[in-house]
C-alpha cells in the first residue's frame, strides 16, 4: 500500500501539483487527462482493499481463537469449581466422621449419665481430644458408681445392724 501510494504521489500528484504551481495549468490538465492518475489511484485503492481484507481476515481468525480460548477457560473454571465443591464435601464428610460423630457419641453417653443411667459407658474413641474427654468422663462415672455402691452397702450395713444397736442401747440404758 505504501509503495503504491508513493508511486501515485511521485508520478501523478506531485507532477500535477508542480505544473499548477508553475502556472502551467494546461500541463496539469494533461497529467489528469492522461488517465494515469486514475490508474495509479485505482491500483492504490485495490492495494488498500487487499490490506483491509487481510486485516479483517486476521481479525476474524483472532476472534475465533479468542472465542476458543474463552471456551477452554470457562470449561476450566467450571471444572475448578466442581473440584472445589467436591473437596469441600469430602472435607465436611471427613470432619463429620472423624470429629463430630465421636463427639456426639460422647455427648449422648454423658447426657444418659446425667439423666441417671449410670450403667452407660462413656466411649473414649475418636480424635485424641474427644477420646481424652470421653476417658475423663468415664473415670468420673465409674467413681460415682463406686461411691453410690459404697453408700448402698453402708446403708445396708446400718439397716442390718440397726436393731442390734438399738437393743444394746436399750440394754445399756
Amino acid at each position: 500500500v505504501r509503495l503504491d501510494h508513493d508511486a501515485w504521489v511521485r508520478t501523478i500528484a506531485q507532477q500535477e501539483i508542480a505544473a499548477a504551481n508553475r502556472g502551467d495549468f494546461a500541463g496539469a490538465a494533461d497529467v489528469e487527462r492522461s488517465g494515469q492518475g486514475r490508474v495509479r489511484f485505482d491500483i492504490l485503492r485495490d492495494s488498500l482493499g487487499d490490506l483491509q481484507s487481510g486485516i479483517a481476515a486476521a481479525r476474524d481468525r483472532e476472534s475465533h481463537r479468542i472465542s476458543r480460548a474463552q471456551n477452554v477457560l470457562f470449561a476450566t473454571l467450571v471444572a475448578a469449581v466442581v473440584i472445589v465443591l467436591l473437596l469441600t464435601a469430602a472435607t465436611t464428610l471427613a470432619v463429620s466422621r472423624l470429629l463430630i460423630r465421636p463427639f456426639n457419641r460422647v455427648r449422648a453417653a454423658v447426657d444418659a449419665v446425667a439423666a441417671g443411667d449410670l450403667q452407660t459407658v462413656v466411649p473414649s474413641t475418636g480424635p485424641s481430644e474427644v477420646a481424652d474427654l470421653g476417658a475423663s468422663v468415664e473415670t468420673m462415672r465409674a467413681r460415682l458408681v463406686a461411691s453410690i455402691d459404697e453408700s448402698r452397702r453402708a446403708v445396708e450395713a446400718l439397716t442390718q445392724q440397726g436393731p442390734a444397736v438399738i437393743a444394746l442401747r436399750d440394754a445399756l440404758a
